[in-house]
C-alpha cells in the first residue's frame, strides 16, 4: 500500500490538525492493518493533530468497522439518528442508525468511539452532480443542497466540534 502519511503530511504541513477522512478499505472488518497503523505512527510522531474516520456503513453486526477506522490513535465516528426524516414520523435521536459500522475490533477494543447525527443531514450537493448523491433520502428544493445519511455524514460534523474544541483550549 502507499503509505496514507502523504495525506495526512501534506493538510499537516498547510497547517491542519484536524483531519477528516471518510473512506475505508471494504472487507477489513476489524482487522488491524499498515493503514491503520499509518494513521497511528503520524498521530504519535505529531501529536497536535487529530485525524478522524467515519466507521463505515456495513450494518449493524458486530466487528464491521474497517481499516484505517481501526486505528487507536484516531477518533472513530459511528452514525445516529437526527430526529427527523422526510415523513411526519420523528427519529429517535439516542439510536445508532442499522447501517452504521460497529465494532469490537480484532483486538477488541471498541469502535466507534463516539457517535453523532447521522441521518438526513442536509448538506452542500456538488455543482457537477448530474443526480441526486442520496435519493433514498428524498430530494431538497434547492439544487444546492442534498440531504444524505452515514458515517460520512457523522464524520465532519464530528471534526467541526473537535475544531471548537481545539480553538477554545489553544485561545
Amino acid at each position: 500500500p502507499i503509505p496514507t502519511t502523504l495525506l495526512y503530511s501534506q493538510a499537516y504541513g498547510n497547517g491542519s490538525r484536524i483531519h477528516t477522512n471518510s473512506w475505508g478499505f471494504p472487507g477489513t472488518f476489524g482487522d488491524y492493518s499498515i493503514d491503520s497503523w499509518y494513521v497511528d505512527d503520524f498521530m504519535w510522531n505529531n501529536k497536535d493533530i487529530l485525524i478522524l474516520f467515519a466507521a463505515g456503513n456495513s450494518g449493524s453486526s458486530t466487528n464491521t468497522t474497517t481499516t484505517p477506522s481501526t486505528a487507536r490513535n484516531c477518533l472513530t465516528v459511528g452514525s445516529t439518528n437526527n430526529g427527523r426524516d422526510n415523513s411526519s414520523n420523528p427519529l429517535n435521536i439516542n439510536q445508532i442508525v442499522s447501517s452504521s459500522s460497529r465494532g469490537s475490533t480484532d483486538d477488541n477494543r471498541t469502535k466507534p468511539d463516539v457517535v453523532a447525527p447521522g441521518r438526513y443531514i442536509l448538506s452542500i450537493r456538488s455543482s457537477n452532480a448530474t443526480s441526486d448523491p442520496c435519493p433514498s433520502y428524498g430530494s431538497y428544493t434547492d439544487n444546492n443542497y442534498t440531504y444524505c445519511g452515514g458515517t460520512s455524514m457523522s464524520t465532519p460534523l464530528t471534526a467541526g466540534f473537535a475544531a471548537l474544541v481545539r480553538d477554545y483550549y489553544v485561545d
